[in-house]
């Protein structure tokens, strides 16, 4: 794995949620433990505790990406089966027609 360290501009807010989850004793950074599956120890360092906060958003961007594409597909499939079954009830009442009709 290649490691890349990028310059990332923040405010006031997010220096301070650093610094809270920087804090071993605070409750962002068990949040942060339990959302990352544990494994982030006492010394972890700032770079590696933003690491973390930056995948965890990653991982929600994704999820949320899925989701979107699901409800795409879902909505996509609602379409072709609406189609599928307005024919088949089509050729349906043609045959029963033809049979009535006696051909």
């Amino acid at each position: 794995m290649v490691v890349k360290r990028k310059s990332v501009p923040m405010g006031d807010a997010e220096v301070s949620a650093v610094e809270r989850i920087a804090d071993v004793e605070s409750p962002e950074r068990a949040a942060l433990n339990r959302l990352a599956g544990g494994g982030i120890g006492a010394g972890a360092s700032e770079a590696a505790l933003m690491g973390s906060v930056f995948a965890l958003g990653l991982a929600a961007v994704q999820a949320e990406a899925d989701e979107a594409g699901y409800a795409a597909l879902a909505a996509q499939a609602d379409e072709e089966d609406a189609a599928y079954e307005a024919a088949v009830r089509g050729r349906g009442s043609r045959r029963r027609s033809s049979i009535e009709a006696g051909e």
